[in-house]
């Protein structure tokens, strides 16, 4: 299961049980529309990334900066390999690529400021 390998402690019976619930909801959402997969991916993404949420930004921030060029799944791919990420986090480490080159992006489209303050004197 995604991120229950990093446990120390074998899983308590509560945790078996709850492990045991969480694959009949998946079972019951890919029969009910296999879409809502992929948005459960996204959000357990969120779930998962935790405290490495800043760090993942930071490298891609730098990047973007150092290869403009670099599409948003070949950055994801190398975070995943630097920050020792699964597998199955990269379609949300695209998906936070993508949003965070357009960001770059939209931020460098942007006039630059024009200096409202008065010169001193």
């Amino acid at each position: 299961m995604i991120g229950f390998k990093n446990f120390k402690e074998p899983f308590s019976q509560d945790d078996r049980h709850l492990l045991s619930e969480f694959k009949v909801i998946v079972k019951k959402m890919a029969a009910a529309n296999p879409m809502l997969i992929d948005e459960a991916k996204v959000h357990l993404g969120h779930v998962m990334v935790g405290g490495k949420q800043r760090n993942v930004e930071l490298f891609f921030e730098k990047a973007f900066k150092g290869d403009p060029d670099l599409s948003p799944t070949q950055a994801a791919a190398h975070c995943k390999h630097y920050l020792r990420f699964s597998e199955a986090m990269r379609p949300y480490l695209v998906k936070m690529a993508q949003r965070i080159k357009r960001r770059i992006y939209m931020r460098n489209s942007r006039p630059p400021k024009t200096g409202s303050r008065r010169p001193r004197q």
